[in-house]
């Protein structure tokens, strides 16, 4: 007995997503990059070809839909809009088009034009997730370089006035505002060296 249409639709939206977030348990951090290795595109492509382009994409569209408001589906078990607007996002935003690609290619069940499907899904999900990886990593390099090289006004004039400070004998004041007594030292004695008064 099969399910009425009414209750099918629906039915496949869930299992395709629940698929996708099972999958997306299997992680495997990388050090080299901030996207983890899971069995994501793996299982987007399935759903994708099991159900046909829409279904597939409505699938996608939940699974994202769920896990921005906070349902742990993403790798994991985490959840949250910040997942899609962070560098990794582009892979998950991904997801409908690279599921409706290879519905629609896939939709004749030839073994050929399977593997053509399966192929430009996963040339869909790297191409998303390379165009918001990319800047977004360029960003945060240019700005660990500008930290780097810009030093604070006070960082610059710090050992001159320490060594003002220690000449005059006033107590050195550290950037966190709190002044430490200078170690007691000998007091400078003079020479006179060939007529010229000399600190030593």
């Amino acid at each position: 007995m099969s399910l009425p249409r009414a209750f099918r639709w629906p039915i496949t939206l869930v299992l395709g997503a629940v698929a996708v977030a099972v999958s997306a348990q299997f992680s495997v951090p990388l050090p080299f990059t901030p996207v983890p290795m899971t069995l994501q595109g793996l299982a987007v492509i399935l759903v994708g070809g099991l159900t046909g382009s829409a279904a597939g994409a409505g699938a996608m569209l939940l699974y994202l839909t769920a896990g921005a408001f906070g349902a742990p589906v993403f790798a994991n078990g985490s959840g949250g809009l910040h997942h899609l607007l962070g560098p990794t996002g582009g892979y998950l935003l991904a997801f409908p088009l690279a599921a409706w690609i290879v519905g629609w290619v896939g939709q004749r069940r030839n073994l050929g034009l399977c593997l053509l499907a399966a192929l430009l899904g996963m040339v869909a999900i790297h191409a998303g997730g390379l165009a918001q990886l990319a800047p977004t990593h360029r960003i945060d390099q240019d700005g660990r370089r500008r930290r780097h090289r810009a030093l604070p006004p006070g960082r610059l004039t710090e050992g001159g006035s320490g060594w003002i400070a220690a000449l005059a004998g006033a107590p050195l004041t550290t950037p966190a505002g709190v002044t430490e007594p200078l170690p007691e030292s000998r007091p400078p004695s003079r020479l006179r060296v060939a007529g010229w008064a000399v600190l030593s």
